[in-house]
């Protein structure tokens, strides 16, 4: 049996904002299953791997994120899917919802709850995203910043011979930065960085050099790092060598597979990383 979790409390994460028309609130709302939605969470929530400060959980973000702890994550750092009919495991019309724009809000809504104040929530999206994904994480959220990622060895299509060899990053806060405001330790707001291959079937690797750069910077040392969407497990094994904590959550039990072998090669090969590095101007 199990216990349904009321996400319309009223300390309600889905407040019209900026980021939330207030349109938008039935429907969210809707999900609560003690106000007729249809998902249930389960109160036994146990990780497919949890050694060395990095947790993985196989299920759906929106069941696993309410049974995770308020206020314990100091940073979220992830690639969602961009809805552009990817095939994630579940088929590429799993990756072409009608409610993307809402789903994604309460995605970010959990994760504001699970954020420490001062942490930062850094996530990829496509080009044609960018009016949305600067005003699309609600309270307690609030736009940073947005930065580039650029692939010179881009293998996208061509649009009416336009190559696109980059894609924006997108940065909020919650409250005031944990970063002081002048730093010796600076990073330039676009990373170069050539795409990768699939790992282990999952279409839309994202480069660990990436995932470093920002991770150094956003996330503090010893710090948890949360990925909602940890797919192949980039960020778990960024985080690994680093000298960060990771939760991870991914729907599929193939693609949570071989985010743990990546992490246990990483700790046989003895690339664990206590230090946090950075540019020393």
């Amino acid at each position: 049996m199990t216990a349904p979790i009321c996400t319309c409390a009223a300390d309600d994460p889905y407040r019209a904002g900026p980021g939330i028309p207030a349109g938008y609130l039935p429907a969210l709302r809707a999900q609560c299953q003690v106000h007729g939605g249809r998902r249930t969470a389960a109160t036994d929530l146990k990780p497919a791997y949890d050694s060395e400060g990095i947790r993985l959980y196989e299920g759906d973000a929106l069941t696993v994120l309410p049974q995770l702890d308020a206020e314990s994550v100091d940073c979220v750092i992830t690639d969602p899917p961009y809805n552009i009919g990817k095939d994630f495991g579940s088929g590429p019309a799993a990756d072409r919802r009608k409610d993307y724009e809402q789903w994604l809000a309460e995605i970010w809504s959990h994760c504001g709850r699970l954020a420490k104040e001062g942490s930062f929530l850094v996530f990829t999206n496509r080009i044609s995203y960018l009016p949305i994904g600067l005003l699309c994480a609600p309270d307690p959220w609030r736009f940073f910043h947005v930065e580039v990622w650029h692939k010179p060895l881009a293998l996208a299509g061509v649009w009416y011979g336009v190559a696109p060899h980059w894609e924006p990053i997108f940065v909020y806060v919650k409250g005031k930065p944990w970063r002081p405001f002048r730093s010796p330790f600076v990073m330039s707001d676009v990373h170069e960085h050539n795409v990768e291959t699939n790992r282990n079937g999952h279409p839309t690797v994202k480069p660990e050099g990436l995932i470093a750069g920002l991770m150094e910077h956003y996330a503090p040392l010893d710090g948890v790092v949360l990925d909602p969407f940890i797919g192949s497990g980039t960020t778990a094994v960024v985080a690994q060598r680093l000298g960060r904590r990771c939760i991870g959550i991914d729907m599929s039990m193939k693609f949570i597979s071989g985010a743990i072998e990546r992490l246990r090669y990483g700790l046989k090969g003895g690339q664990l990383i206590r230090q946090g590095q950075g540019l020393l101007l």
